[in-house]
């Protein structure tokens, strides 16, 4: 009848604070209860209930080496223990960027949340606190134990911590290093948030999203969350002064809203209107998630699903967990916690929960695409990544499809239907390739396509018609053939040019100033082809005998600022000025190109290659010459 950890190996290396482990009692039909006790009594002992030899439990970890206790007392036995140990290193990644939490309250706000006359617990700021400082611990422990699950290694996101009194135990409060919540004062008044025009689920709001916006500007004038220059913050926010508008049946104060990047924040927001459901610590979350007592809709109310305290605490910590997802970068799913499965989301961390809880009886996950994404994210690195690598996703037209090439290993291309927010198909290429083509059967319904590397440092790329990208880039040539053209790099428009390339090239001169002007194409008899404007400064690159081009790279945005030139053996310097963006068009190995298109204005605003592929040959990936 001992007790078994079987989603982790004994000896294993994590990295939260509590980690959520599943297990067995090694005899069967058991129920009872797991004591945990934590390495050198250094947090109060806990307990789990084990039901039909399975549990679930939350081992609370120090930085090092833990020995954890756990301890099997079955209910058919009083007096009976069985012991056993599990060994666990915890490392808290210092290094990760961290997810800030944070309470927002009004200029004049009351400092309360929404709870019954009378409550176990004062609603007061204070207890919300410790409300969402347990919730994200449980955020935390769910994601590692989802990416354990799913193959992915002990992988979570850091929260921001300090050295201060602690409240995830009721037993006690020492100093620990603990999630820091930091307390955002508004500008605006309580009247102001609560404006129905704000509130989310108000049908005929005019401002549904500008709770947002007030979240966005408390955090820009926090000098603990707002981003340095370069920099990116990652805040999970509470808005205090949501409340129960009964006369109205609307949640004011509250939007459910989460963005991965605006202007340096990444940000999730969420209302306090579940908040007299949620565990304030850490023995309260078995009985939080198993509290069958009705909701008093005279003070509180649930967000759309559910009528008890326990559909309250997973529709609460579940949701604001999934508008986390959306500020880590997830997209609705077709199932999971970037669905709306979290209304389970109590099955992952207890073996008991009420026999009222909806849904089928499986537990809700983290999808394999959230995970993917997960996987590039600096928030949730591993010491054990391989050295990241910089660059971009290129996407060119061969005979077969696309070839989709990249200096770092291709992740993973989702598939989508023109409307819909959900992946219709997806390929994970396998561990370390960084070309494929994807077949033309695959294109067939124009679709979007959003490719990923494994590489943070490599943007992903949005193709938003791939019909309309094959249709513009391949042409026919009664001389040539079949003519394939890169996707352009530079936004702007112009005048459209296309310079055929003469035969053979000796030298190729660049025009610029701050942009790029020109690039003009010389012969050893003297003859030359010019691609845009001869101004600027010009700048020489002779060919080697046998040198051939083969692509560009470029800084470019809203036009071409800056260009080098990229041959079969080496590649130059960037020539032009130091605004854009940096992408490449590299044409694929067996092509030759044959012209240079783009978009002439004052500038060159756009720029590309054409090219053609001799009979019988073997499509692959382009050559990749040393950088400078």
């Amino acid at each position: 009848m001992l007790p078994q950890i079987t989603s982790h190996l004994p000896s294993s290396t994590v990295h939260s604070r509590l980690l959520l482990v599943s297990g067995i009692i090694t005899a069967p039909s058991a129920s009872g209860d797991l004591w945990v006790t934590a390495h050198n009594y250094s947090f109060p002992a806990q307990s789990f209930p084990v039901r039909v030899s399975a549990f679930k439990a939350l081992l609370h970890l120090s930085p090092g080496d833990n020995s954890i206790t756990l301890d099997f007392r079955p209910s058919s036995s009083p007096g009976v223990s069985q012991k056993s140990v599990f060994d666990v290193t915890y490392v808290p990644l210092l290094q990760n960027p961290p997810l800030h939490l944070a309470i927002i309250v009004g200029s004049d706000s009351p400092l309360r949340y929404d709870d019954v006359p009378n409550p176990a617990e004062p609603a007061t700021l204070d207890t919300a606190i410790k409300k969402l400082r347990m919730a994200a611990y449980l955020w935390q422990a769910y994601t590692g134990a989802e990416m354990n699950a799913q193959g992915f290694g002990h992988r979570t996101f850091r929260l921001n911590e300090a050295w201060m009194p602690d409240t995830l135990s009721k037993v006690d409060s020492p100093r620990r290093s603990t999630a820091r919540v930091t307390v955002l004062h508004s500008k605006y008044s309580v009247a102001h948030i609560r404006d129905p025009d704000r509130a989310q689920q108000n049908k005929n709001g005019k401002a549904a999203s500008s709770l947002f916006d007030i979240a966005l500007e408390a955090i820009r004038e926090s000098p603990e969350l707002r981003p340095g220059f370069g920099e990116k913050t990652h805040v999970a926010a509470l808005f205090l002064d949501s409340t129960w508008d009964r006369a109205r049946s609307l949640i004011t104060g509250h939007a459910a809203l989460g963005s991965q990047n605006v202007d340096g924040i990444a940000l999730a927001i969420f209302g306090s209107h579940t908040l007299f459901a949620w565990p304030s610590y850490l023995e309260a979350v078995v009985p939080a998630f198993n509290d069958t007592r009705p909701v008093d809709t005279k003070y509180c109310a649930i967000d759309v699903e559910g009528k008890t305290y326990h559909m309250a605490a997973n529709v609460g910590i579940g949701a604001m967990m999934h508008e986390t997802g959306h500020l880590l970068g997830c997209p609705h799913q077709s199932s999971g916690v970037m669905l709306r499965d979290y209304t389970r989301l109590s099955r992952s961390f207890t073996a008991l929960v009420p026999s009222s809880l909806p849904g089928p009886a499986n537990e809700c996950h983290w999808h394999r695409l959230d995970c993917l994404r997960f996987m590039r994210h600096p928030c949730l690195a591993l010491p054990s990544d391989p050295p990241q690598i910089a660059g971009c996703i290129n996407v060119l037209p061969v005979p077969t499809g696309l070839l989709v090439t990249c200096p770092a290993p291709i992740m993973l291309i989702e598939f989508r239907n023109k409307g819909s927010e959900i992946a219709s198909s997806t390929i994970e290429p396998p561990r370390n390739q960084s070309s494929l083509v994807i077949p033309h059967a695959q294109l067939n319904n124009d679709c979007k396509l959003t490719l990923f590397s494994a590489s943070p440092l490599v943007h992903e790329r949005n193709i938003d018609s791939s019909a309309q990208l094959l249709r513009n880039c391949s042409r026919s040539d009664p001389a040539l053939g079949t003519v394939f053209r890169t996707p352009l790099l530079g936004d702007g428009k112009g005048t459209f040019m296309r310079t055929l390339l003469p035969y053979p090239v000796s030298c190729i001169r660049v025009f610029s100033g701050t942009a790029l002007d020109g690039i003009e194409f010389f012969t050893p008899d003297g003859r030359s082809a010019l691609f845009g404007k001869r101004g600027g400064s010009p700048w020489d690159m002779p060919l080697l005998q046998g040198e051939q081009l083969v692509g560009l790279a470029t800084r470019c945005g809203a036009w071409v600022d800056a260009l080098s030139l990229v041959l079969d053996r080496r590649r130059s310097e960037f020539i032009g000025g130091n605004g854009g963006g940096v992408a490449e068009a590299i044409v694929p190995a067996g092509a030759r190109i044959v012209a240079v298109v783009g978009e002439v204005a004052q500038w060159v605003m756009g720029i590309g290659f054409e090219y053609v592929f001799e009979q019988h040959t073997v499509v692959g990936p382009p050559p990749v010459p040393p950088r400078p």
